[in-house]
């Protein structure tokens, strides 16, 4: 046992709680560490004589020197700032494993008291990963809602086509020009004067005066803008129809003419003079319209008289000739049209076999010539409409048309309203014994 002492000379000193065993290789090594040789000195029995401060300085070294801090050190020196808290603990864990097992190798044991920096740089390390997490978080947090916004934005833009919000926007002007709706929904902005502009349908004009000064003919040129391919605004124009009505001069129509001509997408024209009169001179220009323009299907010249013979003799030239080929429906009501002048029309008009529909109401079309009347409508091919209402026809007369009509086959539709009928129990019959051979029976 002496001997065992003797050789391996074990010394055993207490250093602020903790027990140092030296071995003989750890005592060759103080003689050559000269920084240990200023903290640690042996005495003869080689005892340890330890200097004031050599217990903070011992532990400072210890410390340094331990695994745990050098694997702080290259935790620090790691450039990724968003590695996760369990690979810390992960590290922290393998550190007190290599601890233990260097502890339970060696035969001499090294017993520390725990140290306060240790834990604070393990609650500042902690801190740090905290407060990355939580900055991660914020970013994602702000990118997911900057998403949110786009998809927003995405939506919102998706939520009405354009050619919905055309229809609504035509819904609301009725696609009439002027109009006050028209007026107060293009004044809202830009793009909704554009939008409005183009669901303009419709075009109405009147001006019922002597055009004396040259300021008068404006709202012509704002007409005829609309007649254009294109307008001012750049902006394809879809006008289908134009309800004109002009002074007492011919200036204003005379100005229209060529914009009537060109319009490719107008499709009923409806001409009205002032005086209620239709000369031969008015006439040939609106057969001249009708003649280039061949778009057009409904032509309107309702409440204009026709008095004399050529104007007859040159609408009845025009339904027989090849330049009424586009033409689909003729209106004239309101024209103090005779019996007459109603049959030499009829017969043009069936002999063309291109008019489908006819209006002749609220006229003075009687009983007379009623033989040449039935004749032409009984041999129609083409009328499956006919409106002759208000006007002087009696009961036989009425009678007369409607086994016509029913005879030729085509006609589907009759409208014989507000005529002169013997008496109310007519109107019952009329109905009882004809409703069910027309489509649309009215007496």
């Amino acid at each position: 046992m002496g001997n065992s002492s003797s050789s391996q000379l074990k010394t055993n000193q207490i250093i602020s709680g903790g027990t140092f065993e030296l071995t003989p290789k750890q005592q060759k090594s103080l003689s050559s560490n000269i920084y240990l040789n200023n903290l640690i000195k042996l005495d003869i029995n080689n005892n340890l004589i330890l200097s004031p401060n050599a217990s903070k300085k011992v532990l400072k070294k210890k410390n340094t020197k331990s695994p745990f801090n050098e694997k702080i050190k290259k935790f620090k020196n790691k450039k990724s700032s968003s590695s996760s808290s369990s690979q810390i603990q992960n590290n922290i864990s393998r550190s007190n494993s290599i601890q233990s097992i260097s502890s339970s190798s060696s035969s001499n044991s090294l017993s520390l008291p725990s140290s306060t920096s240790t834990l604070t740089k393990t609650t500042k390390n902690k801190k740090s990963i905290n407060n990355v997490n939580n900055n991660n978080n914020n970013n994602n947090n702000n990118n997911n809602n900057n998403n949110n916004k786009e998809n927003e934005k995405k939506s919102f833009n998706k939520i009405l086509p354009e050619y919905l919000i055309i229809k609504i926007i035509g819904f609301a002007c009725d696609i009439v020009f002027p109009s006050k709706t028209f007026f107060e929904i293009s004044m809202v902005c830009r793009l909704w004067n554009k939008l409005a502009i183009k669901s303009i349908r419709h075009l109405y004009y009147s001006y019922q005066f002597l055009y004396e000064r040259d300021s008068d003919l404006n709202y012509c040129r704002i007409i005829g803008r609309w007649l254009t391919p294109r307008n001012h605004y750049q902006s394809i124009n879809r006008c289908q129809a134009i309800y004109l009505r002009f002074g007492l001069d011919p200036l204003g129509f005379c100005y229209l003419v060529p914009y009537l001509m060109k319009c490719s997408t107008l499709r009923l024209l409806r001409i009205e003079f002032s005086n209620s009169l239709l000369s031969p001179e008015r006439l040939n220009t609106i057969i001249q319209i009708l003649s280039i323009n061949k778009h057009i299907r409904v032509l309107n010249l309702s409440c204009n008289a026709i008095n004399s013979k050529i104007c007859i003799d040159a609408m009845g030239d025009f339904f027989q000739s090849k330049n009424s080929d586009g033409l689909k429906e003729y209106i004239h009501r309101k024209s103090r049209m005779t019996s007459l002048k109603f049959s030499k029309l009829l017969e043009s008009i069936v002999k063309s076999n291109k008019i489908s529909i006819i209006n002749f109401s609220n006229n003075e079309i009687e009983n007379d010539d009623m033989d040449i009347i039935i004749h032409y409508i009984s041999t129609s091919k083409s009328l499956h409409t006919i409106n002759l209402a208000k006007n002087f026809l009696n009961t036989s007369s009425l009678h007369l048309i409607i086994q016509a009509c029913i005879n030729n086959g085509v006609t589907k539709s009759l409208d014989l309203r507000c005529n002169n009928l013997d008496s109310i129990t007519d109107r019952d019959s009329f109905l009882f014994q004809y409703s069910s051979k027309f489509i649309n029976f009215l007496i």
